[in-house]
């Protein structure tokens, strides 16, 4: 459908983000090529004069990226955690994301109650980031964050009496400080995107079991 030379709209029937996520993990290949393209500090017309100019393998491609550009424009950012989101968003459905600039924040809207108005910052959630200058077994960092600052008045010492017995069940640091603004509850290394994902399903799953009694009877099914 989406290469459909009769197709006239980047608005596609039947097209959301899940399909656009299958997509990307489908063809990654394909969609590194056209991010090459998409952040390319040149004009349409001079990638299809480089393009065109020998025989390349990807002449084909090119004039599908410029009839459906704004879809594609769509699909390019996924590359970077359609990895993470897609296994999460199948265990958790109620899944919450942000990617940032550099990195990418999960967490579950069964915690809405938790959050203090007007707050902007998730009390729980699940930090990925991507690290450079490192050991291979290390590139992807998880970590399970409580935002006190964020936490609703009414709500702040359950959670925090939860979070402060699983920091001292796991060592994870020193005890924790009156009026902590942040403290890591789990932390975990994976080398590649896919191990990152399994640990953020982890790190997910851990969260609602340990925070469970807290969630909300109103949590999505």
């Amino acid at each position: 459908m989406a290469i459909d030379r009769n197709g006239a709209s980047d608005e596609l029937p039947g097209i959301n983000e899940h399909h656009l996520l299958d997509m990307v993990l489908a063809h990654r290949a394909v969609f590194e090529i056209m991010a090459e393209w998409a952040w390319a500090r040149t004009s349409r017309t001079n990638l299809a004069t480089e393009i065109f100019d020998e025989n390349d393998d990807r002449q084909r491609l090119f004039p599908v990226y410029c009839r459906r550009a704004q879809l594609w424009q769509q699909c390019i950012p996924l590359l970077a955690y359609a990895t993470l989101r897609k296994g999460a968003q199948a265990r958790f459905k109620d899944l919450a994301w942000d990617p940032k600039r550099s990195a990418f924040y999960f967490t579950l809207k069964r915690w809405s109650s938790l959050q203090r108005e007007g707050t902007r910052i998730w009390p729980l959630q699940v930090m990925v980031r991507e690290q450079f200058d490192v050991d291979d077994n290390e590139r992807f960092v998880v970590i399970s964050h409580l935002y006190s600052g964020s936490l609703d008045t009414a709500q702040a010492e359950n959670v925090e009496a939860i979070a402060a017995k699983l920091r001292a069940k796991r060592g994870t640091g020193r005890k924790m400080a009156t009026g902590v603004q942040r403290a890591s509850l789990r932390v975990d290394y994976a080398s590649t995107q896919d191990e990152a994902a399994t640990k953020l399903c982890e790190h997910l799953a851990d969260l609602a079991n340990t925070f469970a009694e807290l969630a909300s009877e109103t949590e999505p099914r």
